[in-house]
């Protein structure tokens, strides 16, 4: 039986993921197939941005990039529910890395079959820690610009009222005399 066509195939079928698994590697972002909460595969950004070697995460439950527990769970439920309906779930939160260190990702996810995320979940995560961090140092700013501009307010007001009161008591003195 003359075998060459289905050799053929499978170099093709090689060279196909080979290079499926380059492009996936050297994306800028986090990329893990999860089914039943479990890496099937991870890219190695993921893996770079947890601290782990790749093959330490595959297999691995979800549980442990979370900070707690009850966070997981909570997110879980919300996740499944938003990808039943809607096909895809988006959120920002905080991922824990491998020396405890935790960490600001958006992450995104969509379903390998329409609305059925036991069948495995793509999920996408991109490190936004420096953003959150600027986020918070932009509202202390203009938290304490708040305060300063409060500040000046009370101020020009006492200001305003101690000149006005002695000012007025002269004005009466001057009509007076007149």
């Amino acid at each position: 039986m003359d075998i060459t066509r289905r050799k053929q195939l499978e170099e093709q079928l090689q060279h196909t993921m080979s290079e499926r698994e380059a492009i996936l590697n050297n994306a800028v972002v986090g990329i893990v197939l999860s089914v039943r909460r479990k890496h099937e595969w991870v890219n190695e950004k993921f893996a770079q941005m947890l601290g782990y070697a790749r093959e330490e995460l595959i297999g691995q439950g979800s549980d442990y990039l979370h900070p707690d527990t009850e966070t997981w769970q909570r997110f879980g439920t919300e996740a499944r529910n938003a990808l039943i309906a809607s096909n895809s779930y988006i959120c920002e939160m905080q991922l824990k890395r491998r020396t405890g260190e935790l960490f600001w990702v958006e992450m995104g996810g969509s379903c390998v079959r329409p609305h059925d995320p036991d069948a495995g979940v793509i999920w996408t995560f991109l490190d936004i820690t420096r953003r959150k961090h600027s986020e918070a140092r932009m509202r202390e700013a203009l938290e304490q610009q708040r305060s300063l501009n409060e500040m000046r307010s009370r101020f020009v007001a006492m200001t305003s009222h101690e000149f006005r009161t002695p000012l007025a008591g002269i004005l009466a003195a001057e009509e007076l005399l007149r």
